[in-house]
């Protein structure tokens, strides 16, 4: 079964209007296809997060101890700390 549906589009603020004709099983899978996005956006996000992180310890395991003293952290924690921040030490 086919359905018609009245799209707004900038024609319509002058009166006019589009008819545009949708099967009910396409507008199914663009919600399906929706979701896919967003599922391969939340990937994309997080695979650059997880980059950012270990940047973040590749350059502070490049620091010395003394330096890594300085600013309050131990090498053995140095992926913990960027992790989750500077909070109590385990």
């Amino acid at each position: 079964m086919m359905y018609s549906t009245l799209i707004a589009t900038p024609e319509r603020q002058n009166g006019a209007s589009q008819v545009v004709t949708q099967n009910p099983a396409f507008s199914y899978s663009m919600t399906g296809g929706a979701k896919a996005l967003g599922l391969l956006w939340r990937i994309y996000r997080r695979a650059r997060e997880e980059a950012q992180i270990r940047l973040a310890v590749c350059e502070l395991d490049g620091l010395d101890d003394r330096t890594l003293k300085d600013i309050g952290f131990y090498r053995n924690e140095i992926e913990y700390r960027v992790r989750h921040g500077r909070g109590q030490r385990r």
